[in-house]
């Protein structure tokens, strides 16, 4: 991943609150160190949560199609544990990532049977 360009990160804003019952706002310098960062890829995701965090699993699905009424073996490879607050924002940042991608390049069909529709 040292290779890979990294995004740019806006400063922050926090805000404290002095004695006096005021807030200042602060920013605060996000330094962001992608060196012990894994990369991995992934075709399928779960999704669960308990009352105090989200859970996303992916994992890669095996090729082929599996016997009807017949077992699947999905390995989950990994698993990212967040709380509902950082999985909010992170809905928020991927609905837009995925909106501008379709404005650039067409909509994305989840369906595989439309997928498969439109490139013929």
């Amino acid at each position: 991943m040292a290779d890979e360009q990294q995004p740019d990160v806006p400063p922050t804003q926090t805000s404290t609150e002095q004695s006096s019952g005021v807030r200042v706002q602060q920013q605060t310098n996000l330094q962001i160190d992608y060196s012990k960062a894994d990369a991995s890829y992934a075709n399928m995701s779960f999704v669960f949560a308990t009352a105090e965090e989200v859970f996303l699993d992916f994992a890669i699905k095996p090729l082929g199609n599996p016997q009807a009424g017949g077992n699947l073996k999905v390995d989950v490879t990994n698993r990212i544990v967040m709380s509902h607050y950082e999985a909010k924002r992170l809905a928020g940042v991927l609905v837009q990532n995925i909106q501008n991608l379709e404005k650039n390049f067409g909509e994305i069909q989840v369906d595989p049977r439309q997928r498969s529709q439109q490139q013929t």
